[in-house]
């Protein structure tokens, strides 16, 4: 269960495999080669227990040994030998939990930062089982809006659900609980298609956006809440968007009565000195009042 996520993180065995056609013991798998002796015991247990060489190629190795290696021994029962640092010999009788399993306790249980952060560069993410990345449970699935799922209209860009709750019709008693519904929907819509946001879709994820689409979906939000005597300074809303974007963006400012100043910042790496373009488009708002300040402002430096 993804808990409204639509995926779950794993342990992906393509990213703890460094090199198939390499052995166990020369470091096939990280940190169950010679190196670590406590894992590298286990491996020598395991290949005694079920006959397979530790030296040969991980790739070469029977697919049923390497799902054990990998997945665990299941409920089989196997006596496993250790000798300490101090070279002391214990031995106990338990089932192999396999790496997978093992990687995915440990990032689970532990509370090291540094083992953490190391085995999460083996994770990574997949769909949920049971929603199939739809983030509703079975029941809002099966809601239907003009014969379209809700997630299905999640999946589509901003564009494509704006022009399908145009063309919305509802009748009767449907018309009349919808009606305020649909234009906030219809509303909030728009506001992202003022920003330039009309090519993401809904269901996309926050950690995907970039720095400019981001801003950009905030400065949605503050437009939604009709506030006046609002002065808004857009510098980081522009980086990744095309000067088209930005100019319509700037013109749906200005019809919906908003002072926009914007920044362009020209390519550091290609310029010797950055220098700020400014675009200023004045629209009918209360003015904004000056207020006099004894502390000096200092000056920029590029």
């Amino acid at each position: 269960i993804c808990d409204g996520l639509g995926g779950d993180q794993y342990i992906d065995e393509d990213k703890i495999i460094t090199d198939r056609s390499k052995s166990i013991a020369d470091g096939a798998i990280r940190g169950w080669d010679k190196k670590n002796s406590y894992y590298f015991q286990m491996m020598q247990t395991l290949s005694e227990h079920y006959g397979f060489d530790l030296n040969a190629p991980f790739g070469k190795i029977k697919k049923e040994h390497r799902n054990i290696i990998l997945q665990g021994s299941g409920k089989e029962v196997i006596k496993f030998s250790y000798k300490t640092a101090k070279g002391r010999k214990r031995s106990g009788k338990h089932r192999f939990e396999g790496i997978l399993n093992t990687l995915a306790r440990r990032y689970k249980d532990t509370e090291s930062t540094a083992v953490r952060t190391e085995i999460a560069k083996y994770l990574s993410h997949r769909p949920c089982t049971g929603c199939n990345g739809a983030r509703i449970n079975e029941s809002a699935r099966n809601v239907f809006v003009d014969n379209h799922p809700i997630h299905e209209i999640s999946a589509q860009s901003i564009a494509q659900a704006k022009k399908l709750i145009d063309s919305l019709k509802l009748d009767g008693n449907k018309q009349e609980i919808g009606q305020k519904i649909l234009i906030e929907i219809d509303q909030r819509l728009q506001f992202l298609i003022n920003v330039g946001l009309d090519y993401l879709s809904l269901d996309r994820h926050a950690n995907t956006l970039s720095g400019g689409e981001s801003q950009r979906i905030r400065l949605a939000s503050q437009i939604g809440a009709g506030l006046m005597g609002v002065l808004y300074v857009l510098d980081e809303p522009s980086i990744g968007s095309t000067s088209a974007i930005t100019t319509n963006c700037c013109k749906r400012f200005a019809i919906s009565g908003i002072l926009a100043i914007q920044y362009w910042l020209s390519n550091m790496m290609k310029m010797l000195f950055a220098v700020p373009i400014m675009s200023l488009i004045l629209a009918q708002v209360p003015a904004v009042p000056v207020v006099k300040s004894s502390h000096r402002a200092r000056p920029l430096k590029y």
